[in-house]
């Protein structure tokens, strides 16, 4: 009887196991199918590659090595003849060089014939607008999901460090500037804050705010780091919340894609 619960069992849960990945996988499908930026940056073919290989969601990468962006993928074999005998054929010409520290956003990936190496579907700006084109992964990356891309000497990955380290400079800045323009309350005492909201005129603003900024210069523990909160006025809050989507929404890619730009991890 005992061994025959234990089959049940396992049949049960392996049964869950796959409805949860079947689940999993149509649904990843029909996000794929739903992108149709992908089909007015890219084309077609890399429309039905994103949805052949699951990829899910963009990723960014640093760059660590200057690499050459192209508007579609060139075969290695036609670089390799036009660069040895100086030969300029528009079509097949980078129409970008990356620098070290410039960021990319890849949004799938392309791997011609032979399967050595791929081709990374990216983003970046330049002067403010959008450019998409491709970029060669000499080392390979890996499509399901994501294009991942494996750290080597021309690329890295732009992970969760990196991107709090962004935003804190993005907040450090909103912060910075809205102090100059606003009237900010910085409170931690638990009185004067039951007197601010007494008031009726300002309103709480510390969820804006990550807590490298919020906690500056606090000690870590303390009274103030557990109440600390800052407050503007309610009549500002609007023209506020504006400027902290422009850092955080609006601005937010088109600064961190930008080639002009270098992060520095």
């Amino acid at each position: 009887m005992r061994d025959l619960f234990d089959i049940l069992t396992t049949i049960a849960t392996r049964t869950m196991h796959a409805l949860i990945i079947t689940v999993m996988l149509v649904g990843f499908t029909f996000y794929n199918m739903g992108s149709f930026s992908t089909i007015q940056h890219f084309g077609f073919s890399q429309y039905l590659n994103n949805i052949l290989t699951l990829q899910l969601w963009d990723v960014q990468y640093k760059i660590k090595k200057t690499v050459k962006f192209y508007d579609e993928p060139v075969p290695l074999m036609v670089i390799d003849y036009l660069e040895q005998y100086k030969i300029s054929m528009e079509p097949f010409e980078p129409t970008l060089f990356l620098r070290p520290g410039n960021i990319i956003n890849v949004s799938g990936t392309y791997t011609p014939d032979g399967g050595e190496v791929d081709w990374l579907a990216a983003e970046v700006y330049v002067d403010g607008e959008p450019r998409y084109g491709y970029v060669l992964a000499p080392g390979g990356s890996m499509g399901l999901f994501g294009g991942f891309v494996n750290s080597d000497e021309y690329f890295d990955q732009f992970d969760v460090y990196d991107e709090n380290k962004y935003e804190n400079i993005l907040a450090q800045e909103f912060y910075d500037e809205i102090k100059r323009s606003y009237i900010i309350i910085v409170e931690a005492d638990r009185i004067e804050k039951q007197k601010l909201a007494e008031l009726g005129i300002y309103k709480k603003i510390s969820t804006l705010f990550p807590d490298e900024i919020l906690y500056k210069g606090v000690r870590k523990y303390s009274d103030e780091y557990y109440n600390r909160d800052f407050y503007c006025r309610k009549d500002d809050y609007k023209t506020i919340k504006q400027h902290y989507n422009h850092y955080f929404k609006d601005n937010y890619y088109p600064r961190l894609l930008n080639i002009h730009n270098r992060f520095e991890s």
